[in-house]
C-alpha cells in the first residue's frame, strides 16, 4: 500500500496487470459480502440491542420447552392471526372458552419462564 490513506492493488490478468486505488479498510472486507444484505443501523443503543437479543433467546428457550400443541396454538393465534373460532375448529377445542383458557395458561407459563430467566417486566 502506498500512502497513509490510500493504496494500490495490482491484479494479474491474462493480458497483464491492472492497477486500481483502494481504501485500506477494504483489505478487511470480504468480497463475498453483499451490501444489500447487510443490516442497516437501527438507531438503538448497543445495550438496548443486547437486552433485546437476550430476551429473544430466553423467549425462544421458553417456547422450546412448551408442548408442540401449545406452540401450534400460539402460532395460529399470534402469527397466523386466526380467530379463536377457527382455532377451536382446527385444534378440536370444544368451545371458544377452551381456546382462551389454554392461551391464558400458556402465556402465564411463558411469563414465568421469562421471569426465571431474569427478564422482569418482559411479556411474551
Amino acid at each position: 500500500m502506498e500512502g497513509s490513506h490510500r493504496g494500490t492493488m495490482k491484479q494479474g490478468s491474462r493480458g497483464g496487470s491492472t492497477e486500481r486505488n483502494f481504501h485500506p479498510v477494504f483489505c478487511f472486507v470480504s468480497s463475498e459480502i453483499d451490501p444489500e444484505n447487510v443490516a442497516a443501523p437501527t438507531g438503538t443503543r448497543p445495550d438496548t440491542e443486547l437486552a433485546l437479543a437476550e430476551q429473544l433467546r430466553a423467549l425462544a428457550a421458553a417456547l422450546e420447552r412448551l408442548e408442540p400443541r401449545d406452540r401450534l396454538l400460539l402460532r395460529l393465534r399470534f402469527s397466523e392471526e386466526l380467530p379463536a373460532r377457527e382455532i377451536a375448529d382446527l385444534m378440536r377445542f370444544p368451545t371458544l372458552f377452551h381456546v382462551y383458557r389454554r392461551l391464558d395458561l400458556v402465556l402465564r407459563v411463558l411469563r414465568g419462564s421469562l421471569r426465571k430467566a431474569g427478564m422482569e417486566g418482559a411479556d411474551p
